[in-house]
């Protein structure tokens, strides 16, 4: 309610959305594909993108709502507050990629932006871009996972930081999860066609994904959840540092994975169609990404909530974000032993 309430505000003064369809009745030139169901592709002479996010519009105040994250007015201020600095014109094709969520996440990179790396693979085509614009933030793995598609670090175009706008001579747009919990069934068979080793030969078959170096949203008596899981063959892993097809092979063969909430239990993806997931949640975290993946997988899922030592470092929600979770051990190993796991 909140969240809905802090949106209830007017659009800003001269901007407006606009359908995909009035966008290209109105732009000369422009080409739309539908490659798959929600998740057009267009072609836009003298397209915007505008700032870190790269929301896509035919002039400098009229904004394509369907190729933004979500509906709203929010994404209309972050244009305007983007077109509040430079237009920089860029000559060529450039295409807009990376997810409309953080893009150095790895969960958002792997199933909200490299799925628009995919559609513009097959609809306009990868030598047809003379680059790729991507968020300010590019970590390894989307460096990675771009050149498996032959697009390499000179054709990536990492947008500034501040408020800017681009206007590109030929703007490839492509459509993404309107709700950061989207992901579709062909997402999913993309990436475990393109990550998955040929064998699981010596994987093992119960892991946890604990949270590596991160400093928030960390299990406070992970110490326990380990030695609980260990006398049952769980094998502990962190994914800091691995490339996309190393936490594939990973988790390749799991029957049982149990972690935290975090980007890490993307790799459920790669899991066999038989595993499970218990997913170690904060009762203050109501986040559904991973209970909708592993549903869209067919896994189980098993959420278990835990209890907070103290407030989160910040409020960026309603809820606390990023608050540190104390798991219920007890809970954990009742789970296990309904299901047989000793």
């Amino acid at each position: 309610m909140l969240q809905t309430a802090s949106r209830a505000r007017r659009p800003p003064r001269g901007y407006e959305a606009v359908s995909i369809d009035d966008a290209v009745a109105a732009t000369h030139g422009a080409t739309l594909h539908r490659p798959e169901p929600g998740y057009p592709v267009l072609e836009i002479p003298g397209g915007f993108a505008f700032g870190r996010w790269g929301h896509a519009g035919i002039a400098h105040n009229r904004v394509i709502s369907e190729l933004s994250r979500y509906d709203s007015v929010e994404v209309l201020h972050e244009c305007a507050a983007a077109a509040a600095g430079p237009v920089v014109t860029v000559p060529g094709v450039t295409a807009a990629v990376g997810a409309l969520w953080p893009s150095h996440n790895y969960y958002h990179w792997l199933v909200q932006g490299l799925p628009r790396v995919d559609l513009v693979a097959r609809t306009v085509g990868i030598d047809a871009c003379d680059r790729f614009r991507l968020p300010p933030d590019v970590p390894p793995f989307v460096t990675e996972s771009m050149a498996g598609y032959g697009i390499h670090r000179d054709r990536m175009f990492p947008a500034e930081a501040g408020a800017v706008v681009y206007q590109c001579e030929r703007l490839v747009v492509a459509g993404q999860a309107r709700r950061f919990s989207d992901v579709p069934r062909w997402v999913c068979d993309g990436l475990r066609a393109r990550y998955l080793p040929r064998s699981a030969a010596g994987a093992p078959k119960r892991v946890y994904l604990g949270r590596g170096t991160a400093q928030h949203r960390r299990v406070v008596n992970e110490d326990c959840v380990i030695e609980l899981l260990a006398d049952r063959g769980f094998e502990s892993l962190t994914m800091d540092g691995l490339t996309i097809a190393e936490q594939a092979a990973a988790v390749s063969a799991a029957d049982w994975i149990v972690g935290p909430h975090g980007a890490a239990l993307a790799n459920v993806v790669f899991a066999p169609r038989t595993a499970t997931l218990v997913e170690l949640v904060n009762k203050n975290y109501p986040v559904k990404a991973f209970e909708h993946l592993a549903r869209v997988m067919e896994l189980g899922y098993i959420p278990l909530a835990g209890t907070e030592p103290a407030l989160a470092p910040w409020i960026g929600a309603p809820w606390q974000t990023d608050a540190d979770i104390v798991a219920d051990v007890d809970a954990l190993r009742s789970v296990l032993d309904d299901a047989g796991v000793r």
